[in-house]
């Protein structure tokens, strides 16, 4: 089995997708949290959250949510050849895409919802 071996300029963008507004955060190949950004849902903000996180390093991957209703057109233009080889994504196969959604669900619970968690102690 592979494993992935991300650095710290490595990034990786988890997208919660909405009707008129979709929140990007991004984490750095070691899990800590670099920022978010709020897009608007057009192609002009799709290159813009694009374009900002190139400035946060080397852009691993894009965990989209709904990529079947509210992220379609972000995941279509991620998807979309580029003429810069750096941004150029190829369509994940069914499997590897639920893998990276599950992946980054994951890591986004784990590093920051996780810890906002009340802690419940047995009486």
């Amino acid at each position: 089995m592979s494993s992935i071996a991300l650095e710290r300029t490595d990034v990786i963008v988890g997208v919660d997708t909405h009707k008129d507004e979709h929140v990007a955060v991004v984490i750095d190949g070691l899990g800590g949290r670099l920022g978010e950004y709020y897009l608007s849902v057009t192609n002009s903000g799709y290159a813009e959250l694009l374009a900002w996180a190139k400035t946060l390093g080397r852009v691993h991957a894009f965990g989209v949510e709904g990529t079947g209703s509210y992220g379609m057109g972000l995941a279509r233009f991620l998807a979309a050849p580029r003429t810069d080889s750096e941004t150029q994504c190829k369509k994940p196969s069914f499997l590897r895409a639920s893998l990276t959604r599950r992946f980054c669900r994951r890591l986004l619970f784990q590093k920051f919802l996780m810890p906002l968690a009340p802690k419940v102690r047995a009486s």
